[in-house]
């Protein structure tokens, strides 16, 4: 850097731009290698999971069939659950699956060959989707009309909707690696705040699947980019209009977008201090607030409706009255640690996974939060940088303090601890891994910061294939052989067999790839220092 650029009180909008690298130019080669690994892993589970064997799958799948035929979005809990998804979940059925189970392809029926003009709707099941925001089914039931003509089978028309939760996710680790150096990481913790996006096995997993989870997540990464602009002195009005319609789009979708928007607008106020542009400020944060009031509407309507700001329902409540801490306490601890850990790192499917998954999850949790703690007190941060790891962190942590929290008043009130969900967690995990990132640049030498990435890249190869292998559990109970499992799947896949074994090649090589480079970038000698905002403006 030169000794003449301006400190940050003093820098104009025109020198901030012209001194800040491109967002997303000129990043390392596996950045975008993990980017194409993550997409192929989730088309991988788009098929390897059987239709509707994803979480709440069947209720996603509802409520975009209900907004395309009723084109409207009803209250909360007054959703009823659409007869064509309760009957095409009943022709897939539960695993596990045989090879000589499935319809053949050509016979599986549509969704206008499942739907019953006179009799479209369940009389007794709730489809509880009605209690988030309408705006990921209704983009799906958008899709779903233009494909309505086509008559495609109802499995592989939700393949597609599945694939597409699949590319709105595949940017993460480019998002991820953007961020970490916007804020002044390295060449190496670049790579690794991409590979925690790219490798953690429970994201891949939900991926793959029909859930209003991952447009939430591809929008917030968004918010969480546009952030790291922000406190590294960007406060354009183009800017702040990105920010507020990507938070907008996660604001219209579900609830947790709450903590990511009141997080963006704290980046602000934290600009304006820092840079003593507060004018220029206050209007970049009037035009992030005006376009995320977009989708910020939805929960100002819930207050005048229900009195809340998310209404939910978890079951009835306990005939006898709240249980006690006592009584309510062993009950949440044993399922929030069975549950909420797992399903942030490997996935759902908790009897899959088993005890071991359990540990490991755990130890994973523990060993991240040590190590996050050893480097930002090794790195001896400074106060500029407790300031922007606690807006980019805070709203993972208050995240997990919600679920917790509302786990537990659903244990107390209804005698099961619901909502244990650590997939809850993954919109605001980019921030996370971008604070890691930078803080294990601030705290290590090369030779750390090598070790470190080899680690992650190694723990999350191995996880990512682990995590597949585990799913040969679904499939041919009777068989041993990898092949005939594999048989297994291609006979359920939606996709003709040639697209579906296409797909595993393509997996295949985009890991060999990673594998490649990642070896290419550990092997590289140095940490070549990357230009970045951060830099710029101290």
């Amino acid at each position: 850097m030169t000794s003449d650029v301006p400190p940050p009180a003093e820098m104009t909008s025109a020198t901030a731009s012209t001194d800040r690298p491109p967002l997303l130019r000129g990043l390392p080669l596996l950045v975008w290698g993990l980017c194409a690994l993550m997409l192929m892993t989730m088309l991988v589970w788009s098929f390897t999971r059987a239709t509707f064997s994803a979480q709440d799958e069947r209720a996603h799948v509802g409520a975009v069939l209900y907004a395309e035929e009723f084109r409207e979005w009803p209250g909360f809990q007054e959703m009823p659950l659409m007869l064509s998804a309760m009957r095409a979940a009943e022709i897939v059925g539960t695993s596990p699956f045989s090879a000589d189970e499935p319809w053949p392809r050509p016979d599986r029926p549509s969704w206008a060959e499942l739907t019953t003009p006179d009799n479209l709707v369940s009389g007794s099941t709730v489809n509880q989707m009605s209690q988030h925001p309408p705006l990921y089914y209704a983009g799906l039931a958008a899709v779903h009309r233009v494909l309505a003509d086509a008559g495609l089978n109802f499995d592989l028309e939700v393949w597609i909707w599945r694939a597409l939760s699949a590319i709105m996710l595949a940017p993460l680790p480019l998002l991820a690696a953007a961020l970490a150096r916007r804020l002044g990481a390295g060449r190496r913790m670049i790579v690794l705040a991409a590979a925690a996006m790219a490798l953690l096995p429970a994201l891949q997993l939900l991926g793959g699947s029909v859930n209003n989870d991952n447009l939430l997540i591809a929008s917030s990464a968004w918010v969480f980019l546009g952030m790291g602009c922000v406190l590294t002195g960007d406060l354009r009005v183009r800017t702040a209009l990105w920010i507020g319609l990507a938070a907008a789009v996660a604001l219209l979708t579900k609830a947790f977008a709450l903590p990511i928007a009141a997080a963006a607008f704290a980046a602000y106020v934290v600009a304006a201090v820092r840079t003593r542009r507060v004018r220029q400020a206050a209007v970049s944060a009037s035009v992030l607030v005006a376009a995320g009031s977009l989708g910020g509407w939805w929960w100002v309507r819930n207050l005048l409706l229900y009195g809340t700001l998310q209404p939910s329902g978890h079951g009835d409540e306990l005939a006898s009255g709240p249980l006690s801490f006592a009584e309510a306490w062993p009950v949440f601890f044993d399922t929030f640690v069975d549950r909420f850990f797992p399903r942030y790192w490997i996935g759902a499917n908790g009897g899959i996974i088993g005890d071991l998954g359990v540990a490991v999850s755990v130890a994973l949790t523990a060993l991240f939060v040590m190590v996050l703690v050893a480097m930002l007190i090794r790195g001896r941060a400074t106060w500029r940088d407790i300031v922007d790891d606690a807006v980019l962190a805070g709203p993972v942590i208050l995240m997990a303090l919600i679920v917790a929290y509302q786990s537990y008043r659903f244990t107390v009130e209804t005698g099961i601890a619901a909502g244990a969900q650590g997939r809850y967690l993954f919109p605001a995990a980019i921030g996370a891994a971008a604070v890691f990132a930078v803080a294990a640049h601030r705290a290590f030498g090369d030779l750390g910061r090598r070790i470190l990435l080899g680690g992650t890249l190694a723990i999350g190869l191995g996880g990512t294939v682990w995590r597949l292998a585990l799913a040969r559990g679904s499939w041919e109970p009777d068989a041993t052989s990898l092949w005939a499992k594999l048989d297994a799947v291609f006979a359920w896949s939606p996709l003709p067999y040639a697209a579906s074994v296409g797909v595993y090649v393509l997996f295949a090589v985009a890991l060999l790839a990673v594998v490649a480079l990642s070896v290419r970038e550990l092997a590289r000698a140095g940490d070549d220092a990357v230009e970045s905002a951060a830099a710029v403006a101290r």
